[in-house]
């Protein structure tokens, strides 16, 4: 009866074990299933996000194209705005005088006919106090 009794002792256990095993088993198995169904709703929240991600990237590409572009033709404009100016030195004030009289003056002198047309401005500028050209 003893060991009756001492083999049911140590068979009672076992068996709780066993459960345990069991049940930590099932918990594992369960895991799996809801690590997917997080993946899965990780997937849905982050697939717009890339999507808008590389709709937000393609326009920044677009932009630095248009920006480059822009600052190409602005450039161009201010180099061409300067092929048609050209400096007179040397002349002395009038404050009477026609400027563009002057103009058309300096052209007959150099053998060019000039119009009031082919001007776009004249100016005046002041000399510089050191007496440079700049």
């Amino acid at each position: 009866r003893a060991n009756r009794d001492h083999a049911a002792g140590c068979v009672t256990p076992v068996i709780s074990q066993n459960s345990l095993i069991s049940s930590i088993a099932q918990n594992v198995l369960s895991i799996n299933p809801f690590q997917q169904m997080i993946n899965e709703i990780i997937k849905q929240k982050i697939a717009p996000l890339e999507t808008r991600m590389q709709q937000l990237e393609e326009m920044v590409q677009d932009l630095q194209e248009r920006n480059d572009c822009l600052n190409y033709k602005t450039n161009d404009l201010a180099q061409y705005q300067r092929r048609c100016a050209f400096h007179i030195y040397g002349i002395a004030e009038n404050k009477e005088g026609n400027k563009n009289a002057i103009i058309k003056y300096i052209g007959k002198v150099m053998g060019v006919k000039v119009e009031d047309s082919d001007i776009y401005a004249s100016h005046r500028l002041k000399q510089n106090k050191q007496g440079d050209d700049c």
